[in-house]
């Protein structure tokens, strides 16, 4: 939750990844309410950054449960399996999170289980601490992927933009045709909705995907690779504000 928190502190979270979760309120409220519940998503990042250190604070412990599972039972709403949403492992996971949830943090727990001197003693808690702690800190400098870590759904993530000539446009299977976007003087490949339509998953934002998918249009096109330029972008430096 922490990181999610942290990670979720950049200018692009309110205007992607969080519109398309609340995008189902468009169709049952006015545009002028959907920009109210909008302008809401900037509470998220503090709202998750509360959650996962209340969870290891004693007198904040039940208020952040109660947040938690909230968030999540919003999630399980709005991300509800169907042909718009098909990503069924986030769902789930949703699930997971808040049995997870209350069987780890409510009741009453042993103080044992929170104290250093008794954690610090057992090989596992060093492998915990690597997977939650320290892995998802590499993520920050491209060390560890996005989408094995707590970065997943924040929308700042890599990118690229794979720009076609006309003579790659021309050769390119029908089928590949329509993912072709006008942009400026130039044709923008559409690889997320080909991924998303053909694969019916996201496209995962890494280097060694976008690299594969240009050498894969330039095998169907046969083109020289000039005619299929790829652009790598960066994800942008975290806490700023939304």
């Amino acid at each position: 939750y922490f990181y999610t928190g942290i990670n979720q502190l950049n200018a692009l979270f309110v205007d992607t990844v969080y519109t398309e979760t609340i995008y189902p309120l468009k169709n049952i409220m006015s545009e002028r309410q959907f920009l109210f519940f909008k302008k809401i998503g900037v509470i998220s990042p503090y709202a998750l950054l509360f959650i996962g250190l209340g969870l290891i604070i004693s007198p904040l412990r039940y208020l952040a449960i109660i947040l938690a599972i909230f968030i999540h039972v919003l999630l399980l709403i709005f991300l509800f399996p169907s042909s718009k949403n098909t990503n069924y492992a986030f769902w789930f996971s949703n699930v997971t999170s808040i049995v997870l949830l209350i069987l780890l943090f409510s009741g009453k727990t042993k103080q044992r289980y929170f104290s250093p001197t008794f954690l610090f003693k057992k090989p596992l808690f060093y492998a915990i601490t690597a997977v939650f702690l320290i892995m998802p800190a590499f993520n920050f400098k491209n060390l560890w992927p996005d989408y094995l870590s707590s970065n997943f759904k924040t929308g700042n993530n890599n990118f690229a933009t794979i720009k076609l000539s006309k003579n790659a446009k021309d050769k390119l299977p029908t089928r590949l045709k329509q993912y072709c976007v006008p942009m400026d003087s130039a044709t923008i490949f559409d690889y997320q909705t080909w991924c998303a339509n053909e694969l019916n998953s996201y496209c995962y934002p890494d280097s060694l995907v976008f690299k594969t998918i240009q050498q894969r249009l330039i095998y169907l096109t046969q083109v020289d690779v000039k005619d299929i330029q790829l652009e790598l972008g960066r994800k942008q430096n975290l806490l700023l504000k939304p």
